[in-house]
């Protein structure tokens, strides 16, 4: 994702950018700053966490590691730093965190803890069991039929695109999506190309389409947590960005010229990586 996905970054930040200088954010509410000044201590030190899980997502650290040496940074800021106890910790850890009620920040701060992952957690299983059900009755063998006359390396990537998009509005779950667009297209990348290619697909595709369906899961929360609603859709540039620049590269052949830029931008992480697993 980071060879296919710099050129709709920079853009995505071209785009934002001319945004903010068009229409400035107007600060209306200088109480919630100073609340969290006064609530939380916001030492810079207290990226800690997300600093961790970046860079060592750059340098290819299983991502089990990563997760543990954050979560462990996490604990011992969350008591040194915000002064919170041990006990308080594995309570926001298991049911989420929450403030004082006389708190104004108490709903904007809200959440998280592994038991909010129990629906989460469902929809897996029962995505797993609705594409292993299609998959075990062949129902969709008229649909891969058709994909098997498709052989340009664009018109795959667009069949992926426009299968995911369809199961992302039809499953109304991101998970659900994308082990159906899987189960499609994967006899057709079998034939013609490797899985690696099957995997960035459906990353370039799917995965990241399946929020701009408004009724699709991946999108509806977010939109509800920040108390929006569909109209966010155009504004996340950053999604349709990826398939888009990507097929336009593939049709006109600049796939492997940008491929070659972005390989320069990666190199260093990647020979780090490899000496490492070598060692």
């Amino acid at each position: 994702m980071m060879r296919t996905g710099i050129l709709p970054f920079v853009v995505a930040c071209l785009i934002y950018g001319g945004l903010s200088l068009l229409y400035p954010v107007q600060i209306t509410n200088q109480e919630l700053l100073a609340q969290l000044t006064q609530q939380f201590d916001l030492h810079p030190i207290v990226l800690l966490p997300a600093v961790i899980i970046l860079s060592l997502a750059v340098f290819r650290v299983p991502i089990q590691r990563s997760m543990m040496l954050s979560i462990a940074a996490a604990v011992i800021l969350a008591t040194a730093k915000q002064h919170y106890s041990i006990w308080e910790v594995i309570q926001f850890a298991a049911f989420g965190f929450q403030l004082e009620a006389d708190s104004p920040l108490r709903s904007m701060l809200v959440g998280g803890g592994i038991g909010s992952m129990a629906k989460v957690c469902g929809i897996v299983v029962i995505s797993t069991a609705i594409a292993g059900i299609l998959a075990g009755t062949h129902s969709l063998q008229l649909i891969q039929h058709r994909l098997g006359s498709v052989k340009s390396r664009g018109g795959i990537f667009l069949s992926t695109a426009l299968i995911g998009t369809a199961t992302a509005a039809f499953g109304c779950s991101q998970t659900i999506a994308i082990l159906l667009t899987e189960q499609l297209v994967q006899p057709q990348y079998a034939k013609t190309l490797d899985q690696d290619r099957l995997a960035l697909d459906l990353e370039n595709t799917v995965v990241v389409l399946a929020p701009l369906i408004p009724w699709n899961i991946a999108g509806l929360v977010p939109a509800t947590v920040l108390m929006t609603d569909q109209r966010f859709i155009p504004y996340a540039v950053y999604l349709y960005l990826i398939p888009l620049l990507f097929f336009v590269q593939t049709q006109f052949g600049w796939s492997q010229r940008f491929s070659n830029f972005q390989q320069l931008v990666v190199r260093f992480p990647d020979k780090i990586a490899r000496k490492r697993w070598r060692e």
